[in-house]
């Protein structure tokens, strides 16, 4: 796999409103939420991008565009397609056919039953001092 970006953008005006429409996509390393081991996803993104320099604006936008507000004089390209691949990601990338990780159950377990109750510790204090 590759480190490469494929970007596919459009920047156009419909009306008043310039408008940025495509496709993003990459093969990208993330870490699977089961096993915690590096998992490689393709991402595809479409992208439909109203540019708007109020919410008020934003809101007007035809229902298929999503605002991207307009702070500064310039829109950093690489910001665009960064937060488009971003959303892309699933929420809980995992691999198909993995397993939870697997929590230690041997010597910690061990160790947490040798500790001795703190209160009981205490009641001890407490009777010997009576």
């Amino acid at each position: 796999l590759d480190d490469a970006v494929n970007v596919d953008l459009s920047f156009a005006r419909e009306g008043r409103t310039a408008v940025i429409t495509g496709r993003v996509s990459a093969d990208l390393e993330v870490i699977c939420q089961r096993c915690l081991e590096p998992l490689w996803i393709e991402v595809r993104s479409s992208v439909n991008l109203g540019v708007v320099t109020s919410i008020d604006e934003g809101d007007l936008l035809p229902e298929h565009y999503e605002p991207l507000l307009l702070t500064e004089a310039r829109i950093p390209f690489g910001d665009i397609v960064e937060d488009e691949l971003i959303l892309a990601i699933p929420p809980i990338p995992r691999h198909a056919d993995c397993e939870p990780a697997e929590f230690k159950t041997g010597d910690a377990a061990e160790k947490t039953s040798e500790h001795r109750n703190p209160f009981a510790e205490l009641e001890k204090l407490k009777t010997d001092n009576s």
